[in-house]
């Protein structure tokens, strides 16, 4: 794990956890021991671990990389596909015009 020595106010930092998706963050203020980023969350700069965190808690943090930020934001364009999907499916079709219906089971069907 890279330490978070050499970030400054601006830099993006990529956050994982064993509790939820990877994000990005970005830096707010440098302190000689800490990282603070704009969500107000403090990291240490030795180790990039949440100041605070339990013992339980694997949350932490690192200088983010361009395939990072590529890869954090395709993961949230998916999440939010997949929470529109789903409601979607919850939606009751019994208002669409036969039109629409049959849109709608060939977009879901490949056409098949």
């Amino acid at each position: 794990m890279e330490t978070l020595d050499n970030v400054k106010p601006g830099d993006q930092l990529l956050v994982t956890s064993n509790r939820g998706p990877d994000t990005i963050v970005r830096v707010e203020k440098v302190n000689p021991k800490t990282v603070t980023t704009t969500s107000g969350a403090r990291y240490r700069k030795d180790t990039g671990r949440l100041v605070g965190a339990g013992t339980w808690d694997a949350i932490s943090a690192q200088p983010a990389t361009p395939d990072d930020a590529a890869r954090v934001v395709a993961q949230v364009r998916r999440r939010r596909l997949l929470r529109e999907l789903r409601s979607l499916a919850t939606a009751d079709p019994s208002g669409y015009s036969d039109e629409q219906l049959r849109a709608a089971v060939e977009a879901l069907t490949g056409g098949k």
